[in-house]
């Protein structure tokens, strides 16, 4: 079941929030999820939605996914914000990303690229110990075992193309999302339905 709801408050942007159900941490679709999410919105500049609505329409300062886990439910969410008269064409081209990633595999060459940058990142944030500490914790809790950096980068490299847009077409088909809009008390305008 998905939803539309807007708020109007006193801002001068709109602040829209995309998103859907996720795999639940235990869930044997999560690896290639956290894999699709970091293509699709992750915090690398060469995310599909930063390409598409930053760099190519120049409609966004900032637009980025997440994916959270929990033991039972999981959460996507994809959040962007841009003048009012903009949203309705942001979110068009989040859907077309996401039709894109559904019906287009990837090739060799880009899914060699997107594990590889995916690797480095959690390869990078271990660096933070802190951070980490608390992330062993978490997954010791949940799974009463820890991966090695290896066997983590194994799961990862282990993803298909033909698999992510399995996973695409399971979890994020573009007529399953909710949306939130936080709007300008002024806007007259259509917002995203």
């Amino acid at each position: 079941m998905s939803f539309n709801v807007i708020r109007h408050k006193d801002i001068h942007q709109a602040h829209v929030i995309m998103g859907a159900a996720a795999p639940h941490a235990g869930h044997p679709d999560r690896h290639a999820f956290q894999l699709l999410n970091n293509i699709l919105g992750g915090p690398a500049m060469t995310s599909r939605f930063n390409t598409a609505l930053r760099e190519r329409a120049g409609l966004v300062y900032t637009v980025e996914s997440t994916y959270s886990a929990y033991p039972d439910a999981g959460l996507w969410q994809v959040y962007f914000g841009c003048d009012p008269h903009d949203a309705p064409r942001c979110r068009h081209l989040v859907e077309r990303e996401l039709k894109q990633i559904i019906t287009t595999p990837l090739t060799p060459r880009q899914l060699r690229a997107a594990q590889q940058q995916y690797c480095g990142q959690i390869g990078i944030a271990r660096s933070n110990r802190e951070n980490y500490a608390i992330s062993l914790g978490k997954t010791y809790a949940l799974y009463g075992h820890v991966r090695s950096l290896d066997e983590t980068f194994a799961l990862i490299q282990a993803v298909t193309a033909p698999q992510l847009q399995i996973v695409a077409a399971r979890w994020l088909n573009p007529e399953h999302l909710s949306t939130l809009t936080y709007a300008p008390h002024e806007t007259s305008y259509p917002l995203p339905r």
